[in-house]
């Protein structure tokens, strides 16, 4: 039984430099969707009441909306997709024309963009290539080709970045009517150009003081504008929080599908393998494309479900915890429930290693 499917698009005209997400710049499509409907087969014996499906990447938006169409009718296939109640796609803004945004209504539901800041000096640093005019037009296309449910990413303390352009980014969110925003801290992962770029001293990343202000400034923000804080980097209207990913949070079992996809079947979490060729190879053998799988059992189950709903509002039952200690500024303890405050999200990686210790 799973509620949730995940299809990993890990196709992109040019990689940014701090993404650590599997992808690669060039590839067949139609092989590759072809694939992901084979893969699919291999768990055809598992049925459940499918709610959500998301594409992400990559550039899930790399492809034609007839082609996203057609991968959904193949699961379709394989699958009860009737009780589909969202269906989301990743978008770079220059991706879509509106009559493409049309067309893709009449499949998906939810577009989700990767516009990551309004500012043309913060979009160069980035490595993204639209302009802010692009970004903009781009939402205003999916609005007037009927879509409702529009997330855009937004990236915040990138190097030198000012609290005024993070300011106008979020202005610029409200006169756009975005119902749901997703704001993410820059972060360095291992293996991206920004890494390498720290290393070398031409990156100079955020100091932690100056981080937790404008996480501050964020939330503070968007609350006062009518969003919810529902997790630590998500806000939304209400009725427009990510049915898909609160699956993620609340450890509800979701199939994953393609290159890189994790999926969580049955109470095991599962990788799928980084490498498209041998991703092809292991599929043409019949055989699910999988390079780690982790069984949930006990303490591991325990820990798993308490820190992924300690990133949500929402929170626990105290008494799963019943003998932790934290930091009294770091959480919130009322009528039995226990949730993070808002300092506690910011030092969500020490909570992590406090729970393994204590759990």
């Amino acid at each position: 039984m799973f509620e949730g499917i995940y299809i990993h698009i890990p196709f992109c005209e040019k990689k940014c430099p701090y993404c650590d997400f599997f992808s690669i710049e060039s590839g067949d499509y139609k092989t590759y969707l072809e694939l992901i409907a084979k893969e699919a087969k291999l768990y055809s014996h598992l049925q459940g009441k499918i709610k959500t499906m998301y594409f992400g990447g990559g550039t899930p938006s790399i492809l034609k909306p007839c082609e996203v169409k057609s991968l959904i009718d193949a699961l379709g296939e394989i699958f009860d997709l009737s009780n589909l109640e969202e269906i989301t796609i990743e978008c770079n803004p220059e991706s879509y024309s509106i009559k493409d945004f049309e067309e893709l209504s009449k499949t998906v539901n939810r577009v989700s963009f990767g516009i990551q800041t309004f500012s043309e000096r913060g979009l160069k640093l980035l490595g993204r290539t639209h302009s802010p005019q692009r970004a903009k037009r781009a939402v205003m296309d999916a609005k007037n080709a009927g879509f409702e449910n529009i997330n855009i990413d937004i990236i915040y303390a990138y190097p030198e970045q000012t609290k005024e352009e993070l300011l106008k980014d979020l202005e610029m969110a409200l006169e756009l009517e975005i119902s749901h925003i997703s704001a993410y801290l820059l972060t360095i992962y291992e293996d991206t150009l920004f890494e390498l770029m720290v290393k070398r001293g031409d990156l100079k990343p955020f100091d932690e003081d100056r981080i937790e202000e404008f996480y501050i400034l964020v939330d503070e923000f968007l609350t006062k504008s009518g969003f919810s804080h529902y997790e630590v980097c998500n806000f939304a209207k209400e009725g427009f929080e990510c049915r898909h990913n609160l699956i993620y949070w609340q450890n509800r079992p979701f199939l994953g599908l393609g290159a890189s996809a994790g999926g969580f079947i049955q109470g095991i979490r599962y990788l799928n393998v980084k490498n498209l060729r041998l991703y092809e190879e292991l599929i043409r053998k019949g055989l699910r494309p999988v390079y780690s799988l982790e069984v949930l059992e006990s303490r591991e189950w325990l820990f798993d479900y308490v820190f992924c709903n300690l990133r949500t509002k929402m929170g626990i039952k105290r008494w799963f915890l019943p003998n932790l200690e934290l930091p009294e500024d770091t959480y919130i303890s009322r009528d039995g429930n226990f949730k993070l405050s808002l300092k506690g999200w910011l030092l969500i990686n020490e909570v992590l290693k406090t729970l393994r210790e204590e759990l």
